[in-house]
């Protein structure tokens, strides 16, 4: 995408730390990393991701649909404010142990008791008539009440800014480091050490999920991706999702969130130059069409051989959805594709 690093094309958009895979390789594999023989260390190497790099490129199949009905209001103040600040060059996971996200959730799970509350009080009235004794009702009313005040204050803290948005893992595309709380301090990785793995958590009732785990064997740090997945594969293509957007030597991921600010970044804006992407590729596209497209790239990705190369699973008869990274069908020329392909092999 770019020439040398030493010529930076880029005039400083990107820090010197900025994750090249060209010159930095890929991040190492856990299944022959050496030292950190904790139980971290060791579950991460049980369970290291089979993928090498960025190979299979079917972002589409994890990509969140309903950006859509954020990008049909794309003139509304509020969201161009929102893509203003975002600036597409950092991803954000979330956790409980953001103050935010525990006084959110704190408020979801109060709105809902106090809902819920309604179905057992209609019993308790009609028992309350029965037996001519309003107290089960009076303390049913109570806990409702008592439910949606604390709700309304959780809400009030969160409008208010009295509890604060802080401790959120962050992956920053332009200084390629990975920034995390650990015992009340900021660290910062550089991605390019992060090991990946999968762990797999069990959630009520017995539905078994699949999260993305990156590990930092040299101090034990770790992040773990907040939402899990049904099926083993689709940690596999979010893994190879974040090394695509942290490598400054390929473009954006081609999914609908980053479309608003691909001309933002300079390697995507020259890629999409380049290849005569269209600009409104997803803005103008109608949302069935892009579920169908989705469907055939969860198939793709499902049926991806992990652990070979793009050229190799090509070899052996994988058919990619067609809807991946710089295809034929955004006006990319296929001698680029096959040369894309090609590099993305090494």
């Amino acid at each position: 995408m770019s020439s040398t690093w030493q010529d930076d094309p880029w005039g400083g958009y990107y820090a010197p730390t900025a994750y090249d895979s060209r010159r930095d390789g890929l991040p190492p594999d856990p299944r022959t990393s050496e030292g950190g023989d904790t139980l971290l260390g060791r579950s991460v190497r049980k369970f290291a991701l089979s993928g090498r790099g960025v190979q299979c490129r079917e972002y589409l199949a994890n990509a969140q649909l309903g950006i859509f009905d954020l990008l049909a209001r794309e003139d509304d103040p509020d969201v161009k404010q929102q893509v203003d600040e975002w600036g597409g060059d950092t991803l954000t996971w979330s956790s409980l142990k953001n103050p935010a996200v525990a006084m959110e959730t704190f408020s979801h799970v109060m709105l809902f008791f106090a809902i819920a509350s309604i179905f057992p009080l209609s019993i308790l009235a009609v028992i309350a008539v029965l037996e001519e004794d309003p107290h089960p009702v009076l303390f049913g009313l109570e806990l409702a009440f008592g439910c949606f005040v604390l709700y309304k204050l959780a809400r009030l803290a969160l409008d208010r800014g009295w509890v604060k948005d802080k401790n959120d893992t962050v992956f920053n595309r332009r200084t390629g480091m990975m920034t995390l709380t650990r015992k009340g301090k900021r660290h910062e990785i550089p991605f390019v050490e992060l090991e990946a793995g999968m762990r797999h958590v069990l959630q009520p009732p017995s539905l078994m999920r699949y999260h993305l785990f990156l590990y930092h064997r040299p101090t034990g740090m770790f992040a773990q991706h907040p939402s899990g997945n049904e099926h083993p594969y689709q940690v596999e293509v979010e893994w190879e999702y974040m090394q695509q957007f942290m490598d400054i030597s390929r473009p954006l991921p081609d999914v609908p969130m980053f479309e608003p600010v691909r001309h933002k970044d300079p390697v995507t804006a020259e890629h999409d130059r380049r290849t005569g992407r269209p600009e409104r590729y997803w803005r103008d596209m109608d949302y069935e069409e892009a579920r169908a497209m989705q469907d055939k790239s969860r198939k793709a990705a499902e049926t991806f051989p992990w652990g070979l190369t793009r050229e190799e699973a090509l070899s052996v008869g994988w058919q990619p959805s067609g809807y991946g990274e710089g295809v034929a069908d955004k006006g990319q020329p296929k001698g680029e594709v096959a040369a894309e392909n090609a590099g993305s092999s090494a």
